[in-house]
Protein backbone atom coordinates (compact mmCIF):
# COMPACT_ATOMS: atom_id res chain seq x y z
CA UNK A 1 0.00 0.00 0.00
CA UNK A 2 1.43 3.30 -1.04
CA UNK A 3 0.00 6.60 0.19
CA UNK A 4 1.14 10.53 0.82
CA UNK A 5 1.34 11.82 4.43
CA UNK A 6 2.18 14.88 5.49
CA UNK A 7 5.77 15.51 7.03
CA UNK A 8 6.58 18.40 9.67
CA UNK A 9 8.49 19.56 11.96
CA UNK A 10 7.25 21.12 15.54
CA UNK A 11 9.53 23.41 16.33
CA UNK A 12 8.45 25.31 12.89
CA UNK A 13 5.00 24.28 12.77
CA UNK A 14 4.13 25.27 16.48
CA UNK A 15 6.29 28.56 16.00
CA UNK A 16 3.83 29.06 12.87
CA UNK A 17 0.34 28.89 14.53
CA UNK A 18 1.37 30.31 17.73
CA UNK A 19 1.95 33.78 15.33
CA UNK A 20 -1.20 33.34 13.21
CA UNK A 21 -3.23 33.19 16.26
CA UNK A 22 -1.33 36.07 17.44
CA UNK A 23 -1.99 37.94 14.26
CA UNK A 24 -5.63 37.28 14.38
CA UNK A 25 -5.95 38.38 17.81
CA UNK A 26 -4.99 36.21 20.29
CA UNK A 27 -3.22 37.18 23.19
CA UNK A 28 0.03 34.86 23.80
CA UNK A 29 1.24 34.05 27.03
CA UNK A 30 4.92 32.55 27.97
CA UNK A 31 3.96 30.54 31.37
CA UNK A 32 3.90 27.32 32.53
CA UNK A 33 0.20 26.13 34.08
CA UNK A 34 0.47 24.44 36.83
CA UNK A 35 -3.33 24.33 38.44
CA UNK A 36 -6.93 24.84 37.39
CA UNK A 37 -9.68 26.44 40.15
CA UNK A 38 -13.26 24.34 38.98
CA UNK A 39 -16.17 27.29 39.87
CA UNK A 40 -19.11 25.65 41.95
CA UNK A 41 -21.45 26.86 39.12
CA UNK A 42 -22.03 27.07 35.16
CA UNK A 43 -21.32 30.66 35.05
CA UNK A 44 -18.28 31.44 37.33
CA UNK A 45 -14.65 31.72 35.72
CA UNK A 46 -12.50 29.39 35.86
CA UNK A 47 -9.17 30.52 37.37
CA UNK A 48 -5.55 29.57 35.67
CA UNK A 49 -2.59 29.04 38.10
CA UNK A 50 0.43 29.10 36.07
CA UNK A 51 4.29 30.64 36.07
CA UNK A 52 4.57 33.64 33.62
CA UNK A 53 8.09 32.93 31.80
CA UNK A 54 8.02 36.14 30.27
CA UNK A 55 10.86 38.02 31.85
CA UNK A 56 13.02 35.45 30.82
CA UNK A 57 13.39 33.69 34.42
CA UNK A 58 12.88 30.28 34.02
CA UNK A 59 11.11 29.85 37.52
CA UNK A 60 8.60 32.31 36.11
CA UNK A 61 6.36 34.93 38.02
CA UNK A 62 3.42 33.12 39.64
CA UNK A 63 -0.13 34.79 38.60
CA UNK A 64 -3.29 33.40 37.85
CA UNK A 65 -5.80 34.41 35.00
CA UNK A 66 -9.93 34.07 34.78
CA UNK A 67 -11.01 32.41 31.89
CA UNK A 68 -14.64 31.39 30.85
CA UNK A 69 -14.12 27.66 28.98
CA UNK A 70 -10.77 25.97 28.80
CA UNK A 71 -9.13 24.16 25.89
CA UNK A 72 -6.45 21.79 27.55
CA UNK A 73 -3.88 21.32 24.92
CA UNK A 74 -0.93 20.38 27.51
CA UNK A 75 0.12 16.91 26.01
CA UNK A 76 0.04 13.38 27.70
CA UNK A 77 0.99 14.72 31.00
CA UNK A 78 -2.24 17.17 31.06
CA UNK A 79 -2.22 18.82 34.13
CA UNK A 80 -5.46 20.47 32.80
CA UNK A 81 -7.05 16.74 32.65
CA UNK A 82 -5.55 16.09 36.03
CA UNK A 83 -7.92 19.14 37.18
CA UNK A 84 -11.34 17.55 35.77
CA UNK A 85 -10.21 14.03 36.94
CA UNK A 86 -10.49 13.11 33.34
CA UNK A 87 -8.65 9.59 34.05
CA UNK A 88 -5.67 7.68 33.20
CA UNK A 89 -4.71 5.58 30.06
CA UNK A 90 -2.47 2.92 28.77
CA UNK A 91 0.86 4.79 26.93
CA UNK A 92 3.95 4.09 24.88
CA UNK A 93 7.34 5.41 25.28
CA UNK A 94 8.77 7.11 22.11
CA UNK A 95 12.53 7.89 21.91
CA UNK A 96 13.86 9.65 18.62
CA UNK A 97 17.59 11.35 17.68
CA UNK A 98 17.57 14.09 15.32
CA UNK A 99 20.34 13.29 13.10
CA UNK A 100 21.66 15.39 10.32
CA UNK A 101 22.98 14.16 7.42
CA UNK A 102 25.67 14.78 4.40
CA UNK A 103 23.82 15.90 1.39
CA UNK A 104 23.96 12.74 -0.47
CA UNK A 105 22.51 10.94 2.43
CA UNK A 106 19.71 12.69 3.09
CA UNK A 107 18.64 12.19 -0.99
CA UNK A 108 18.11 8.98 -0.13
CA UNK A 109 14.94 10.49 2.33
CA UNK A 110 13.69 12.77 -0.55
CA UNK A 111 10.43 11.50 -0.99
CA UNK A 112 10.66 8.40 1.29
CA UNK A 113 10.09 7.45 5.06
CA UNK A 114 11.04 4.00 7.01
CA UNK A 115 8.73 2.13 9.22
CA UNK A 116 10.71 -0.66 10.93
CA UNK A 117 9.45 -4.39 12.47
CA UNK A 118 11.08 -6.48 15.01
CA UNK A 119 12.00 -7.35 18.28
CA UNK A 120 15.18 -5.71 17.82
CA UNK A 121 14.42 -1.96 17.31
CA UNK A 122 10.28 -3.07 19.30
CA UNK A 123 8.66 -5.36 21.22
CA UNK A 124 5.77 -4.15 20.14
CA UNK A 125 5.74 -1.34 18.40
CA UNK A 126 7.52 -0.46 15.94
CA UNK A 127 10.79 2.33 14.89
CA UNK A 128 11.10 4.53 12.13
CA UNK A 129 13.61 7.27 10.04
CA UNK A 130 11.49 10.09 9.35
CA UNK A 131 12.60 12.91 6.91
CA UNK A 132 12.59 16.22 8.44
CA UNK A 133 13.65 18.53 5.74
CA UNK A 134 17.14 19.14 6.48
CA UNK A 135 17.82 16.43 8.48
CA UNK A 136 15.97 12.88 9.85
CA UNK A 137 14.58 11.66 13.08
CA UNK A 138 15.39 8.19 14.08
CA UNK A 139 13.46 6.44 16.81
CA UNK A 140 11.21 3.36 18.24
CA UNK A 141 8.86 3.28 20.92
CA UNK A 142 7.29 0.41 22.63
CA UNK A 143 4.87 0.28 25.49
CA UNK A 144 5.71 1.49 29.53
CA UNK A 145 5.91 -2.05 30.75
CA UNK A 146 8.99 -2.23 28.49
CA UNK A 147 10.58 1.38 28.99
CA UNK A 148 13.69 0.21 30.63
CA UNK A 149 14.22 -1.67 27.10
CA UNK A 150 14.11 1.97 24.92
CA UNK A 151 17.76 3.11 24.19
CA UNK A 152 18.23 -1.30 23.66
CA UNK A 153 15.65 -0.96 21.15
CA UNK A 154 17.00 2.44 19.56
CA UNK A 155 20.65 1.07 19.44
CA UNK A 156 18.98 -1.85 17.35
CA UNK A 157 17.01 0.74 15.22
CA UNK A 158 20.65 2.65 14.91
CA UNK A 159 22.03 -1.02 13.30
CA UNK A 160 19.15 -1.09 11.16
CA UNK A 161 19.55 1.88 9.52
CA UNK A 162 23.18 2.60 9.78
CA UNK A 163 24.43 2.24 6.28
CA UNK A 164 22.07 5.21 5.58
CA UNK A 165 23.19 7.29 8.64
CA UNK A 166 26.82 7.09 7.59
CA UNK A 167 28.62 10.47 8.17
CA UNK A 168 25.47 11.54 10.63
CA UNK A 169 25.57 13.90 13.68
CA UNK A 170 22.98 13.98 16.28
CA UNK A 171 21.64 17.39 16.73
CA UNK A 172 18.76 16.52 19.45
CA UNK A 173 17.75 13.92 21.61
CA UNK A 174 13.54 13.62 22.34
CA UNK A 175 11.54 11.65 24.19
CA UNK A 176 8.21 11.45 25.31
CA UNK A 177 4.70 9.11 25.82
CA UNK A 178 2.31 8.67 23.35
CA UNK A 179 -1.38 7.60 24.30
CA UNK A 180 -2.40 4.03 23.76
CA UNK A 181 -6.49 5.64 23.56
CA UNK A 182 -8.21 8.37 24.96
CA UNK A 183 -8.91 8.90 28.42
CA UNK A 184 -12.20 8.23 29.92
CA UNK A 185 -13.52 11.91 30.32
CA UNK A 186 -12.59 14.45 27.68
CA UNK A 187 -15.12 16.97 28.51
CA UNK A 188 -16.47 18.27 31.85
CA UNK A 189 -18.04 21.51 32.30
CA UNK A 190 -16.67 24.38 29.94
CA UNK A 191 -13.04 22.24 30.00
CA UNK A 192 -12.43 20.31 26.70
CA UNK A 193 -9.26 18.50 26.22
CA UNK A 194 -7.67 17.93 23.05
CA UNK A 195 -4.67 16.30 21.38
CA UNK A 196 -2.38 13.81 23.65
CA UNK A 197 -4.28 15.94 26.72
CA UNK A 198 -7.54 13.76 25.48
CA UNK A 199 -5.92 10.59 24.02
CA UNK A 200 -6.96 11.37 20.79
CA UNK A 201 -4.13 9.89 18.62
CA UNK A 202 -3.82 7.90 15.47
CA UNK A 203 -0.73 5.63 17.55
CA UNK A 204 0.38 4.53 13.84
CA UNK A 205 1.64 8.38 13.03
CA UNK A 206 0.86 10.26 15.53
CA UNK A 207 -1.89 12.87 13.99
CA UNK A 208 -3.37 13.85 17.03
CA UNK A 209 -1.62 17.75 16.78
CA UNK A 210 -3.69 17.80 13.03
CA UNK A 211 -7.20 16.63 14.64
CA UNK A 212 -6.18 19.15 17.95
CA UNK A 213 -5.73 21.89 15.54
CA UNK A 214 -8.92 21.03 13.71
CA UNK A 215 -11.29 21.01 16.71
CA UNK A 216 -10.07 24.20 18.64
CA UNK A 217 -10.99 26.88 16.31
CA UNK A 218 -14.69 25.63 16.10
CA UNK A 219 -14.93 25.02 19.92
CA UNK A 220 -13.80 28.81 20.81
CA UNK A 221 -16.35 29.76 17.85
CA UNK A 222 -19.27 27.64 19.05
CA UNK A 223 -21.35 28.50 22.01
CA UNK A 224 -21.15 26.54 25.26
CA UNK A 225 -23.86 24.14 23.96
CA UNK A 226 -20.84 22.43 21.78
CA UNK A 227 -19.70 21.20 25.05
CA UNK A 228 -23.08 19.56 26.10
CA UNK A 229 -23.05 17.84 23.23
CA UNK A 230 -19.84 16.26 23.38
CA UNK A 231 -20.04 15.19 26.85
CA UNK A 232 -23.38 13.91 25.57
CA UNK A 233 -22.35 10.37 23.50
CA UNK A 234 -19.46 12.95 21.67
CA UNK A 235 -17.87 10.14 19.39
CA UNK A 236 -21.13 8.77 18.47
CA UNK A 237 -22.27 12.21 16.62
CA UNK A 238 -21.42 15.06 14.69
CA UNK A 239 -21.48 18.42 17.78
CA UNK A 240 -23.02 20.81 15.76
CA UNK A 241 -21.20 23.75 14.41
CA UNK A 242 -18.42 21.09 13.03
CA UNK A 243 -17.85 20.52 9.16
CA UNK A 244 -19.10 16.99 8.42
CA UNK A 245 -15.23 15.91 7.03
CA UNK A 246 -14.31 16.87 10.97
CA UNK A 247 -17.24 15.79 12.62
CA UNK A 248 -16.25 12.20 11.08
CA UNK A 249 -12.18 12.41 12.23
CA UNK A 250 -13.41 13.53 15.90
CA UNK A 251 -15.68 10.26 16.24
CA UNK A 252 -13.01 8.02 14.51
CA UNK A 253 -10.13 9.19 16.64
CA UNK A 254 -12.69 9.59 19.84
CA UNK A 255 -13.90 5.72 19.32
CA UNK A 256 -10.07 4.29 18.85
CA UNK A 257 -10.17 3.52 14.92
CA UNK A 258 -6.20 3.84 13.99
CA UNK A 259 -5.16 4.41 10.18
CA UNK A 260 -2.80 2.13 8.37
CA UNK A 261 0.64 4.49 7.26
CA UNK A 262 2.06 3.82 4.15
CA UNK A 263 5.84 3.25 3.44
CA UNK A 264 6.08 6.60 0.72
CA UNK A 265 5.51 9.84 2.90
CA UNK A 266 5.78 13.26 1.64
CA UNK A 267 7.94 15.61 2.72
CA UNK A 268 6.38 19.01 4.08
CA UNK A 269 8.88 21.87 2.12
CA UNK A 270 7.14 24.99 3.38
Amino acid sequence: MTNSIGMCRREVLDGFMRDRAHKLGAKLINGTVHGLNIPTNNTDPYTLHYADHSGGNLEGTAKTLQVDLVIGADGANSRIAKAIDAGDYNYAIAFQERISLPEDKMAYYEDLAEMYVGNDVSTDFYAWVFPKYDHVAVGTGTMKVHKADIKKLQAGIRARAAKRLEGGKIIKVEAHPIPEHPRPRRVVGRVALVGDAAGTVTKIFGRRHLLCGQVCPHVCRSDRGIFAQWRSDSHRSRPQGLPEALGSTVRRNLSGSGFVAARLLSIGRD
